[in-house]
């Protein structure tokens, strides 16, 4: 039989997001992501915001969630730029580097600081190009 541990005061449920808005509180950390990681700034110059282990995370385990706007393909978000942070749900590796296929995910500009968004934190990982993880 499982058993619970009461970890936040707050309460969690299923905000799922649409095209032109994050639904959930913006400020409530994921509180299995704040077990492990922290926000910190990057040590490369113009770097901004990074992710960092608080403790030594063995290979292949999920560190962090990724939630953000969702469009469908072809849909515009309310995002006019490209902000550098989409993910696409589906992956399709014709080439190198993939197309659209059906759902994709973005973190618009107004979420992409700590200082307004905390609730989760995958955007801030693997912004390099020798990168120490893997999207899964």
């Amino acid at each position: 039989c499982p058993s619970f541990e009461l970890v936040s005061e707050r309460t969690f449920c299923y905000w799922p997001s649409t095209k032109d808005d994050i639904q959930c509180p913006p400020m409530q950390k994921d509180p299995y992501e704040s077990t492990i990681l922290k926000v910190g700034l990057s040590h490369m110059e113009g770097g901004g915001e990074g992710l960092y282990a608080k403790k030594d995370i063995p290979a292949g385990t999920l560190v962090a969630y990724y939630n953000g706007i969702r469009m469908k393909a072809g849909e515009k978000s309310s995002c006019d730029e490209d902000t550098g942070y989409a993910i696409f749900i589906e992956w399709n590796r014709e080439s190198l580097y993939g197309y659209k296929n059906e759902e994709h995910m973005d973190i618009p500009p107004k979420y992409q600081s700590s200082a307004n968004y905390m609730a989760t934190l995958s955007h801030k990982l693997n912004h390099s190009f020798n990168p120490n993880c893997t999207w899964t």
